[in-house]
């Protein structure tokens, strides 16, 4: 039994590619991106005004990572920073929730500030047209 568990635990690191070595996306399995992180983090829509590309993600290498799958929770600067964020056909989405009467204002800030009594919370949603 010792040795089945430990033949499939083989197996099972064998195909995984999740982590592995990449230089662009072709080299991640379907599913998957080449998540290449940016020297220079952005944190907000003002930084992208006059920055190129080549100048954010100046290293050539990243590693496989699976993207988000629809309704997991996202980011809306993780594509920006080099991040797999949201699946293909998806978008990062963000709307106002209302939290529980009993339950106080979120500690954590965000951008845009949400109304009393509610927070914002940003999933993958599909792609509409």
């Amino acid at each position: 039994m010792k040795a089945l568990v430990l033949l499939s635990l083989a197996i099972a690191c064998v195909y995984a590619r999740v982590g592995e070595i990449c230089h662009q996306p072709t080299d991640c399995e379907q599913g998957e991106c080449c998540q290449i992180l940016s020297l220079f983090p952005v944190v907000s829509k003002r930084q992208l005004t006059g920055i190129r590309p080549i100048e954010i993600h100046a290293r050539d290498h990243g590693t496989c990572q699976v993207y988000h799958k629809q309704g997991e929770r996202c980011n809306s600067f993780e594509h920006v920073n080099g991040y797999c964020g949201c699946g293909p056909g998806l978008r990062c989405h963000g709307e106002e929730v209302k939290l529980p009467s009993a339950t106080v204002q979120p500690a954590r800030r965000s951008m845009i500030a949400p109304r009393p009594g509610y927070t914002w919370e940003y999933k993958c949603t599909a792609v509409t047209n």
